[in-house]
């Protein structure tokens, strides 16, 4: 078979694969399923890990197949399977409470500190952003996780000044938790900060007048 040819082959196996586990729900990458608090993080962090796997093996055997023998591709199924425990060790997979929900949940593996986004840019810290934080304060500790982090630069104001947090404080000690805060550290909100930037919504462009990226503060919730 040509060289040529082989190639054709190889690109249209690959496409075609991609395509077919994009449409599936347990292995697409760009439409997952939300993974949720009550599932539990192991559980969602092996979702993550099949994904992967899955798209792996997509880009690994095509070409294997049409150019190697059969034995030789126990090296590069070897190698799929050690980069997806890997990637599942090192990326953390993104839990809520609920489906529809405005924080986001992540927590490295061996981890007891659970690290809190919010579900789109800019979203507003409104009344139901501070309910679904009291309930995670509850419920959290039932999954060994001692303490949360939130990070943002919306805790300024458009003048630069600190909001305030008595009332959250106020909450917080009802339900048996303390809060400290700091400066955001550059290195930490680099992530978000891109996220803002590139956000593609103009009506949420809006707002970027009223934020200052390079003043980030970060809440500690001690559980």
């Amino acid at each position: 078979m040509h060289i040529e040819l082989k190639l054709v082959l190889t690109l249209v196996l690959s496409l075609s694969l991609f395509y077919v586990l994009q449409k599936l729900h347990f292995t697409s990458l760009k439409n997952r399923t939300i993974n949720l608090l009550d599932a539990g993080f192991i559980r969602a962090r092996l979702d993550l890990a099949l994904r992967i796997f899955a798209f792996s093996l997509c880009l690994a055997l095509p070409p294997l197949l049409l150019f190697s023998d059969v034995f030789s591709l126990l090296f590069p199924l070897g190698i799929c399977i050690t980069f997806c425990v890997v990637a599942s060790v090192l990326i953390s997979p993104e839990l809520t409470l609920y489906p529809g929900a405005k924080l986001i949940i992540t927590k490295a593996l061996f981890s007891n500190t659970v690290h809190l986004h919010l579900a789109q840019p800019y979203q507003d810290f409104d009344r139901q952003t501070y309910q679904e934080l009291l309930q995670l304060v509850s419920r959290l500790p039932a999954y060994r996780v001692r303490q949360i982090m939130l990070s943002s630069p919306m805790f300024y104001d458009s003048s630069g000044k600190l909001r305030s947090f008595t009332l959250l404080e106020t909450l917080l000690t009802r339900k048996g938790a303390t809060l400290t805060h700091a400066k955001g550290r550059f290195w930490q909100t680099i992530l978000g900060t891109l996220s803002l930037v590139m956000c593609a919504d103009t009506r949420k462009k809006n707002k970027r007048g009223n934020i200052k990226f390079t003043h980030w503060h970060t809440l500690y919730i001690t559980l």
